[in-house]
């Protein structure tokens, strides 16, 4: 595997290097704003890399690695990153529209803001991440397992959470508008702040007797 550090990458180097056709790592390197799109990547690893404003759609990236990288406002939308994996990146204010992201992981990584609509997902792991404001109509969390997860402010329209584990994960003002957590596992989590209609969502999941407490006090009822 050729590895490129510390280089300021150019267009025809990006070029040269996808032409290869064998994965590549690229180690502290900037490419801001550059264009990957349409390009075939699978198996490259992205160390520590400044590729903020970067264009990656419709690219192949099947099975990438993605280390503690600057991302902020890239555009991965229809990309094919299965099996992709995030690790300690920043990923705020990106776009993922109607990217395939089966199998993908996002471990530690800062989200906010991220355009998830229309992605393909399945089997897509988050854990110890902020998703905060995020955009996820449509998602689906089915048996999958969110370990602190911050989902607060998000869009969860229309998500499916049917039998899915969230633990230590914050819900808090998310929108749950046809919201499914049949079966869900919530009793670790933060859901506070929620309107009523969001709280009617959660039914048929398991809350703890704390999370009960916290829902009577939101609908404003007094007990005793």
């Amino acid at each position: 595997m050729d590895v490129i550090e510390s280089t300021a990458l150019d267009q025809p180097t990006i070029d040269r290097l996808a032409a290869l056709g064998e994965p590549v790592t690229l180690r502290e390197c900037s490419a801001q704003g550059a264009d990957f799109g349409g390009l075939d990547l699978p198996g490259w690893v992205f160390d520590r890399c400044d590729l903020r404003e970067g264009r990656f759609r419709t690219a192949g990236l099947t099975g990438s690695r993605w280390l503690s990288c600057k991302l902020s406002g890239v555009d991965f939308a229809r990309a094919d990153l299965a099996d992709a994996v995030f690790e300690g990146c920043t990923i705020t204010n990106t776009g993922f529209q109607g990217a395939k992201l089966r199998g993908c992981a996002f471990e530690a990584c800062r989200l906010t803001g991220a355009d998830f609509n229309q992605c393909r997902a399945f089997d897509v792991r988050f854990s110890e991440s902020n998703l905060a404001f995020a955009l996820l109509p449509g998602f689906s969390f089915r048996k999958a397992r969110l370990v602190g997860v911050n989902l607060a402010d998000a869009d969860l329209t229309d998500c499916d959470f049917r039998g899915a584990t969230l633990e230590r994960c914050n819900l808090g003002n998310a929108i749950l508008d046809k919201a499914r957590f049949d079966d869900a596992d919530l009793r670790s989590s933060d859901i506070s702040g929620l309107s009523a209609g969001s709280i009617g969502r959660f039914r048929n999941a398991r809350i703890s007797l704390d999370q009960a407490v916290v829902i009577v006090q939101e609908l404003g009822l007094r007990v005793g």
